[in-house]
C-alpha cells in the first residue's frame, strides 16, 4: 500500500465498488424501460417502411408492367406527400427519425434524372 495515502484514500478503497460508481445524471430513457423498447421497436419499423419504399421506387422507376407503373406512381405520391395524418407517413418517418425530407426528395429526384440518362 503506499504510504503516502490519506485517511479518505483509504476509506475510498474500501467502500464497496457499487457505492463508488455513482451515475452523473439518471436518463428519462432509464426510468421507463418498456417504453424505451417500444419506441426503438417503432423507429426501426418506420427505417424499414422507408428502406422499403426507397427501393420500391428505385426497382419501379423504369417499370414497363402496369402493376409496376402503378406501384411507381403510389410510391412517389407517397414520398412527394407532406400529409402527415397518418403514422406511417413520409413526413411523419422523417420528423421521428430526424431526416430531411426535402434531401430525400432531392436524393431520390437526382437518381431519377441519372437513370434517365443512362437509359439514352
Amino acid at each position: 500500500m503506499d504510504t503516502h495515502a490519506s485517511f479518505s484514500d483509504a476509506a475510498e478503497i474500501e467502500r464497496p465498488l457499487e457505492l463508488r460508481l455513482e451515475p452523473a445524471a439518471v436518463l428519462p430513457q432509464q426510468l421507463a424501460r418498456e417504453n424505451l423498447y417500444a419506441v426503438r421497436g417503432e423507429r426501426r419499423l418506420m427505417l424499414a417502411v422507408l428502406a422499403e419504399a426507397v427501393g420500391t421506387f428505385r426497382r419501379t422507376a423504369g417499370a414497363e408492367s402496369r402493376q409496376d407503373q402503378r406501384l411507381f406512381a403510389e410510391t412517389a405520391h407517397w414520398f412527394g406527400s407532406d400529409d402527415g395524418g397518418a403514422p406511417f407517413a413520409f413526413a411523419n418517418i422523417c420528423d421521428t427519425l430526424g431526416l430531411d425530407a426535402g434531401y430525400i426528395r432531392g436524393g431520390l429526384k437526382r437518381w431519377r434524372s441519372d437513370a434517365r440518362r443512362q437509359l439514352m
